[in-house]
């Protein structure tokens, strides 16, 4: 379940569970936070590949955080524990062999530094390289707005 609370243009999300019961927050989740210093205060962040764990089961009729998910694959998705991700998920591999062919599509140059086992385990194929040029007028098929973080200046904000 999530809890949003807004103020003051800052959004403060409290999950402990997801709508499907499939993924819940556990005690190892605080073990591998890493922390985050905000105005003095020390946070905690989930780790990226239980939020990944989490994004993939959302894909709604009205909500979904699929846009989420390929935005964390494009910042650390070479970093990424997919031993972790893929433990996690399961007999629900498909759904990452899902994103990870799209993100493949969307953005090959970035793909092409996931790890080889992971594209194998997949049985994906790396695309050849295409244009930079090309890569921006895939992503904009998908939704004109300023969706994937790659394609924005730091300082302007995603379009949700």
């Amino acid at each position: 379940m999530d809890l949003s609370q807004h103020a003051g243009g800052i959004i403060v999300d409290v999950i402990w569970s997801m709508a499907n019961r499939r993924a819940q927050v556990e005690a190892d989740w605080f073990e591998k936070a890493p922390p985050l210093r905000v105005r003095d205060e020390t946070l905690y962040l989930i780790p990226p590949e239980e939020l990944l764990w989490c994004k993939i089961y959302v894909f709604q009729r009205d909500h979904c955080d699929w846009t989420d998910v390929i935005n964390l694959i494009y910042a650390v998705g070479p970093q990424l524990d997919w031993d972790v991700v893929l433990r996690r998920l399961g007999r629900d591999v498909p759904l990452l062999r899902s994103i990870l062919t799209l993100f493949s599509w969307l953005t090959p140059s970035r793909a092409a530094e996931l790890p080889d086992s992971l594209i194998e385990r997949m049985g994906l194929e790396r695309e050849a390289f295409i244009a930079p040029r090309e890569e921006e007028q895939r992503i904009r098929l998908l939704d004109t707005r300023a969706w994937f973080a790659a394609l924005q200046p730091r300082d302007k904000v995603l379009e949700v």
